[in-house]
């Protein structure tokens, strides 16, 4: 190519980026994530965007709702799971980027009590006459739920909670269910909690299985070089530093 052409070539790039607004446009990331993670993208959206130089964009859901999508091909590029045996299920099926799957923290569940009521202190408080409604997400899909539902069992009070049980589809709507006061208490994450800080009692870990919490890099990724990047922020010191901020605790 001529000298002349080159220089033309140059001319027409700048013209275009000047017509384009002057800048070039930014890949995006889509990120699949357990809804409890809802409060920590505030801040670690941000943190992958610049580190990777990318937009964020970030479904909520379940965990198990989520897994089902990204097993049919949904255009997530990252699949960030309050259950850690869904992302590891997914890579052996195919449908996560082999080798891709990293631990990046652990939840813990809370029980959170509607304004004007006595804060619920225990488990077995939830017996109380004046706790007419309980919510917790679906144990069927949310790993939230199946931890609410392991304590209330341990605790021997799973049964007598049945009549007044109100399932959400995840755990960000069980919370929402508490603040908007159409649950006088319910269990719920911890992570959603803290950010407006609200008044909690912590059940402890004792009472269930450990939320363990993973990702992985979507099979069907548009934007896979995105999607490692991402989880690497989310996996890397500063990332886990915010993840405890909101409540999630270090993976061992």
């Amino acid at each position: 190519m001529t000298r002349a052409a080159l220089t033309f070539c140059a001319a027409l790039a700048m013209l275009l980026a000047v017509a384009c607004g002057g800048e070039e446009r930014r890949a995006t990331v889509n990120i699949a994530a357990a809804s409890d993670l809802a409060g920590a993208f505030v801040v670690l959206g941000p943190e992958i965007e610049a580190a990777c130089q990318v937009d964020v964009e970030v479904t909520l859901g379940s965990s198990g709702q989520l897994r089902d999508q990204v097993r049919a091909g949904a255009p997530y590029d990252l699949f960030l799971s309050a259950d850690r045996a869904f992302p590891r299920s997914l890579e052996t099926e195919g449908a996560i980027e082999a080798g891709s799957v990293r631990d990046y923290g652990v939840g813990r569940i809370v029980i959170l009590t509607r304004d004007g009521i006595e804060p619920v202190q225990s488990l077995n408080d939830l017996t109380r006459a004046d706790i007419r409604h309980v919510t917790i997400a679906n144990p069927d899909h949310a790993p939230y739920g199946r931890a609410a539902r392991e304590a209330l069992s341990a605790a021997g009070v799973w049964e007598a909670i049945q009549p007044r049980l109100v399932v959400a589809e995840n755990i960000r709507q069980a919370t929402e269910y508490v603040r908007g006061g159409n649950a006088d208490a319910g269990i719920v994450a911890l992570s959603l909690v803290l950010d407006p800080p609200l008044p909690h009692t912590l059940i402890e870990p004792r009472w269930h299985e450990p939320i363990v919490q993973s990702g992985g890099v979507s099979a069907y990724a548009a934007n896979p070089a995105g999607g490692r990047c991402a989880l690497g922020v989310i996996a890397s010191e500063p990332g886990r530093t915010i993840l405890v901020r909101y409540g999630f605790e270090p993976v061992e």
